[in-house]
């Protein structure tokens, strides 16, 4: 059978491709022709397989015949690129532009159920340049040896089937985005797979002094000295059961896919993990710890997407863990940590650049929680888990029914605390809670207690079983402060009280209040009633409370004769002593040390909080 052929010569390559008109089967064999082209060509007597002309040859449709030129006016070391018969040869005529049409050899675009085959002979190699929103999808991919296939930051590639490399693979990364890997299939070949990470830094060489990262290796058999760390940056794991950092000296240290490490760098810039694969398919960390029985950070463990995607803390597999996360975050150089709660899929906002989801970025590391003594946790990842998303989607901006967001600012730091009112919610400590990670000591830092567990997310049933909130406040300072209601999505009022001044400000009408207040932890003087109304507030006034000290004794003084208790409080919050109250004036010693105190008035006919000295 006659078979038409057609031959396109340019850059130093021969595409033979049958003729658009001629019949042809896709497994067909041709006969081998010598080809004599004139000498501007580069393309002289090439032959078959091995030495010499003549011999026969196996072409499948879209392959390329390369040349190159051997600076003689001729060409030496042909070859035919293998493939599959209905394979794209990229040839990067016009750009590196992947999604260009005449980059590839049929000129068009491969599609989700083509094959790309990549050379190293293309001066232009190709770059992947479609955003998360709309991936560049495909169904195999072969990067021969010698070319490369880069996913430029912010972009996004997903492979169906194969992901063959024998070149070289790469995610690019800088300040402000990443690119993103999906591969559904197998990932094959002796090739290198790269990934980058932009961290900031500052500092003298050997002496980094900026902020810390948490961050993770995406590939298979990277080490530590992608952080550069002979150069003196510096890297750290985390211990659990000494609560505390090892510092990673030897650079030839591999890296854990599951795990997180800390970083500080001393300049701005990229690392690059590499190694023999990128990490795909079921990653899971079993012997998640809890060591002893006496530590208040115990438990904590420092964990790490393994993918180079998006992963999803909501969908992942969680054996003894709480269902929180924490991310470190920060608010200019100032560390703080943001929260994430899977079952309320509520997140908060430290970083100030919108409240955090469940999406857990490439390179990312991340903190879980065993929360009871004696047992171990163990977390799993799947490819069904991950998603193209770029750095902005981890933050949810959308609000949520239900909840109300406090701040707490001395006007260069602020923390965050969330109530959330979810009927299948309980009153005690259980998975709509998040306990509250503490930051630096220069950090205001705002709470909610449950028992004796300080929380930064707190799920409760309802407003009807839970119309008095306390809010703590552990301050660095004496000074100034401010509370701001930032979102309210109740359909109740909420107001504040401050039990020291005796004052109640409705947060829907004014969302922001002021105050004074000394270092340290106050968890008592302000609250936060919902579904009060003005009259409530009104009867409250009426009933007048004097609390007063003279040495070591407390002097109550009622408007009206009530029963109740009066309890005091130290500025930590212990109960100190407690009272009856069964009259109008009451009066009795608090053998304690000398220092500021609160009396905590439960009569009858209200609640309040005052302040007193006692020595």
């Amino acid at each position: 059978m006659l078979i038409h052929l057609r031959l396109h010569i340019t850059n130093h390559k021969l595409i033979i491709l049958p003729h658009e008109k001629a019949p042809y089967h896709r497994n067909a064999h041709f006969s081998f022709f010598i080809f004599q082209c004139a000498a501007q060509t580069d393309l002289v007597s090439v032959g078959g397989e091995g030495a010499g002309a003549g011999g026969s040859m196996g072409f499948s449709l879209g392959q390329v015949f390369y040349t190159e030129d051997n600076g003689s006016g001729v060409s030496s070391s042909q070859g035919v690129q293998q493939g599959e018969d209905y394979g794209l040869m990229w040839v990067g005529t016009t750009s590196t532009n992947w999604s260009v049409g005449s980059n590839w050899s049929k000129g068009v675009v491969p599609n989700t159920s083509d094959s790309a085959i990549i050379t190293a002979y293309p001066a232009n190699q190709p770059h992947i340049t479609t955003d998360v929103l709309s991936p560049t999808e495909i169904d195999n991919i072969n990067v021969r040896n010698g070319a490369s296939l880069t996913v430029d930051a912010g972009n996004a590639l997903t492979v169906y089937e194969q992901l063959y490399n024998d070149g070289t693979m790469l995610i690019k990364a800088n300040a402000s985005d990443i690119g993103s890997l999906l591969t559904e299939g197998n990932i094959n070949g002796n090739g290198s797979f790269q990934m980058e990470q932009y961290l900031q830094g500052s500092g003298a060489p050997g002496a980094p002094n900026g902020l810390f990262f948490y961050t993770g290796s995406p590939v298979t058999d990277a080490t530590a000295s992608t952080y550069n760390i002979a150069s003196g940056n510096k890297l750290w794991s985390a211990v659990e059961a000494t609560t505390s950092y090892s510092q990673i000296t030897n650079g030839g240290t591999t890296l854990d896919p599951m795990t997180g490490y800390a970083v500080r760098m001393g300049a701005n810039g990229v690392v690059t993990f590499s190694g023999s694969a990128y990490n795909t398919g079921n990653q899971t960390a079993n012997n998640i710890t809890r060591t002893g029985t006496t530590d208040s950070d115990r438990g904590y463990n420092l964990m790490s997407n393994p993918y180079p995607s998006t992963v999803s803390w909501d969908d992942a597999v969680k054996n003894n863990l709480d269902v929180t996360m924490w991310y470190r975050t920060h608010q200019g150089t100032t560390m703080l940590y943001d929260t994430y709660n899977a079952t309320t899929h509520i997140g908060t906002n430290n970083n100030l650049n919108g409240a955090i989801n469940g999406d857990i970025p490439p390179t990312q590391a991340f903190w879980v929680r065993v929360p009871t003594d004696g047992l171990t946790g163990a977390l799993s990842f799947s490819d069904a888990m991950r998603s193209h998303k770029g750095w902005s989607s981890i933050y949810k901006l959308a609000a949520e029914e239900g909840t109300i967001r406090m701040t707490v600012s001395n006007g260069n730091l602020s923390d965050e605390n969330i109530i959330v009112f979810n009927s299948e919610a309980q009153n005690d400590i259980e998975d709509f809670d998040s306990r509250k990670f503490w930051a630096a000591a220069t950090v205001p830092q705002l709470y909610t207690t449950v028992g004796t567990d300080s929380l930064v997310i707190n799920g409760l049933e309802s407003v009807a079983t839970n119309p008095i909130v306390d809010l703590g406040v552990k301050l660095p300072s004496q000074g100034d402060y401010t509370f701001t209601a930032t979102e309210i999505t109740l359909t109740e009022d909420v107001w504040l009280e401050d039990r020291l001044l005796n004052v109640f400000q409705n947060l829907n009408q004014d969302a922001t209040y002021n105050f004074t207040e000394e270092a340290g932890n106050t968890p008592l003087r302000f609250a936060l009633h919902f579904g009060m109304s003005i009259t409530d507030v009104s009867n409250l006034d009426s009933f007048q409370a004097q609390v007063y000290s003279v040495a070591d004794e407390v002097n109550i003084i009622l408007s009206e004769a009530t029963n109740g208790t009066a309890t005091i409080y130290d500025m930590a919050g212990r109960i100190i002593a407690t009272q009856n109250i069964q009259s109008d004036r009451t009066n009795f010693r608090v053998n304690t040390a000398t220092g500021i105190y609160l009396v905590k008035l439960e009569t009858d006919k209200g609640t309040s909080t005052h302040r007193i000295i006692l020595n």
